[in-house]
């Protein structure tokens, strides 16, 4: 089963499952990959998923050691196995999660994508709700309105995970909506007729694209 905890400091999620729930989600993101032509970059920002799932599963990231829990019906101590965890950033995870879903509806595809699909999007519903609660409502529908079939939400993911890494908590916390509004392919339009109208809450594009020509803001960050 997979499961979630909230990283600190509003930076995201850390994914957590046995070695058989990770490896099932990492085969299932290696053929959506691979066969969905949604996903252009083959190496690219999708791919960064299946990579962080392995590395867990391999034991380079968060170990949670087996352990004895709680009492089936007959009275003995049920024992849990070692679950394998890794951190990844709101943007970056969400971005992924639509890139799956999204994928999906372009390649044939059968139950068992569809049930890895689900699980995936049923944990990131949770966070959202435990991490956002008053806005969590706004955050899942930015969320699931995001288009990751048009190629501007690929070629800028990176860059708005950036930007989102190099704020504070409290930046985060109010400006994920902002980040997700700003992967809509409109956006220059939208942030241009903003601007003009006085509103000076958005982030222009050409603040987003300084991101690619600097280093990721890495430091003190918990992910992995």
């Amino acid at each position: 089963m997979l499961q979630y905890e909230l990283l600190p400091r509003c930076e995201g999620i850390r994914l957590i499952g046995d070695e058989n729930t990770l490896k099932q989600l990492h085969e299932v993101i290696s053929e959506v990959n691979e066969k969905s032509v949604t996903i252009r970059n083959k190496e690219g920002f999708f791919l960064g998923l299946a990579y962080d799932l392995r590395k867990a599963y391999e034991g380079q990231r968060k170990i949670y050691p087996a352990q004895q829990e709680g009492r089936s019906e007959k009275g003995a101590r049920t024992r849990v196995a070692t679950r394998y965890g890794v951190g990844i950033l709101w943007p970056t995870i969400l971005v992924q999660s639509r890139q799956l879903r999204d994928g999906l509806g372009f390649m044939d595809s059968n139950k068992l994508h569809q049930a890895v699909t689900f699980e995936l999007e049923w944990v990131l519903e949770s966070a959202i709700r435990a991490q956002f609660r008053q806005s969590a409502s706004e955050v899942e529908t930015l969320w699931y309105r995001m288009s990751t079939g048009h190629a501007y939400v690929e070629e800028n993911a990176e860059t708005r995970a950036a930007q989102f890494a190099s704020w504070t908590a409290a930046e985060r916390s109010k400006g994920i909506r902002i980040i997700l509004q700003s992967l809509d392919p409109m956006y220059p339009f939208f942030y241009k007729m903003a601007a003009e109208h006085g509103d000076h809450t958005l982030i222009s594009p050409e603040e987003y694209d300084l991101w690619r020509d600097r280093d990721f803001p890495n430091e003190g960050l918990s992910v992995d």
